[in-house]
Parts: structure tokens; C-alpha cells; sequence
């Protein structure tokens, strides 16, 4: 009798660990909760393999790849590991609990082409790169951020104006008390532009030694600021 328990016991131990190692993808995104970015939503579809090692494809505006993950324990939480392809190339760690989500040593690559799509004035050569990004979304509001952020350098162009060599950029991200900012500055250390998060809000501000780079201000002082915008990244 003992014997027949234990072999109905190990059976069934079995087949509820195989039922939760190869739970399909697609229930792993369809019980996503809906994600906004800059107002417009990020949307999962055709996903493949089981949850814990599976890709799906992946849309934001007009920027569409493939997402692919797998199962890993970091920092005592269950995470995965990601990469990201198409459109925006990327890789990184991430993990999600009741009160918070986890982004570790994100890399991220962009075409500056591709900010035509946000901004139509500008035409922009080069890449941007975002290296070793890492931070925490809690409560609605990042903390712990750090990483850096470089462009390659290229040619730019606003409107119909003659188009002029931008030099290499780098920022590093640093946390502030209501949230990361990034200092951008060229080779010589002069300040380009600033870019932060408060709370929920996106804001950046750009300085008259960026106009100066595309040729459209002359004098002055390099630390005047010629562009200010913001708005909300995620409801607060």
C-alpha cells in the first residue's frame, strides 16, 4: 500500500512539475497587464515556446521586432534574461514582483534615422547607444538608476538647413531624488543637452552648444537654453 502511494504521489509530482515547465509562451503574454510607453501602448503577439524559455514578436509605433527570454535567478528574484531584435536591438536582465520591477545591464541600440519618426525636422546619422542601464520601478517612480548613454557621431540636418557633422556624445545616468538624469556632453566636455525623469514626467533641454553644432545660433553662451520639452512617460 505505502509503495502504491509513493508511486501515485511521484506521479503526480511529476506531471504537475511537467505541466509547469512547459506552460506555453502565449499564457505568459496574454496575462500581460496592459504597458504604456509615451502614451502609446506596447503590444505582444505570436508568441512561441513555453514561459520559461520563448519569444514573441513585439510593436510600439512603428517600431516592430522579436522578443526572446529565458528563466534566471538574479538577486533573489525569478527574472529572464532578454534580447530584443529588429527595429531596436537589445539585451538585459529583468524581474517582476507585487512591488516592483528590476532592470539590470540593459543594452540598447537605435538607429538615429529612426527619430524622424518622433521629431520629422531633424535628420540624424549615427546610433545611439545605451550601455549597462540599470534601475528600479517602484511605486511609480525609478530609483537606483545608473548606466550610460553615447551617439556615435554623424551627420544631422534640421528642416532644409545645410547639414553639419555632429561629434561623438556621452551621457552617464545618475540618480537624483525624484528620479535619473543624464548629462550629455561632447569630447571636450561641453554640454550638449540634459535629459531626466521626475516622477513620471520625460523632460529635456537642450543648450545653445548643441545649435551651435547644427549651425543654427551663433554668440551667446554655450550654456543657454534654446529647447525645452517634456511630457508624462506613464499615467501617475
Amino acid at each position: 500500500m505505502l509503495a502504491k502511494r509513493w508511486l501515485i504521489s511521484t506521479f503526480l509530482i511529476s506531471l504537475v512539475v511537467f505541466l509547469v515547465c512547459t506552460l506555453p509562451a502565449a499564457l505568459l503574454v496574454g496575462s500581460l497587464p496592459p504597458v504604456h510607453l509615451a502614451g502609446q501602448p506596447l503590444q505582444f503577439s505570436a508568441a512561441q515556446g513555453s514561459v520559461w524559455n520563448g519569444k514573441a514578436s513585439l510593436a510600439w509605433k512603428q517600431l516592430s521586432g522579436t522578443l526572446s527570454w529565458q528563466l534566471d535567478w538574479r538577486e533573489g528574484y525569478p527574472g529572464v534574461a532578454f534580447r530584443t531584435l529588429g527595429a531596436v536591438p537589445s539585451s538585459g536582465w529583468a524581474a517582476a514582483s507585487a512591488e516592483a520591477l528590476l532592470v539590470r545591464e540593459l543594452d540598447v541600440s537605435l538607429s538615429a534615422p529612426m527619430l524622424r519618426q518622433f521629431q520629422p525636422d531633424l535628420q540624424l546619422g549615427g546610433t545611439i547607444l545605451a550601455k549597462s542601464v540599470s534601475f528600479t520601478f517602484r511605486d511609480k517612480h525609478i530609483t537606483d538608476a545608473s548606466g550610460s548613454l553615447a551617439y556615435t557621431g554623424g551627420d544631422a540636418k534640421w528642416r532644409r538647413d545645410d547639414a553639419v557633422v555632429v561629434p561623438p556624445l556621452r551621457g552617464v545616468i545618475k540618480q537624483q531624488p525624484l528620479g535619473p538624469e543624464v548629462v550629455i556632453e561632447d569630447d571636450a566636455s561641453t554640454m550638449m543637452a540634459t535629459a531626466k525623469i521626475d516622477n513620471n514626467i520625460g523632460a529635456l533641454t537642450v543648450y545653445r552648444a548643441w545649435a551651435v553644432r547644427l549651425g543654427l545660433s551663433q554668440g551667446g553662451s554655450a550654456d543657454d537654453v534654446v529647447f525645452e520639452t517634456s511630457l508624462p512617460l506613464w499615467p501617475e
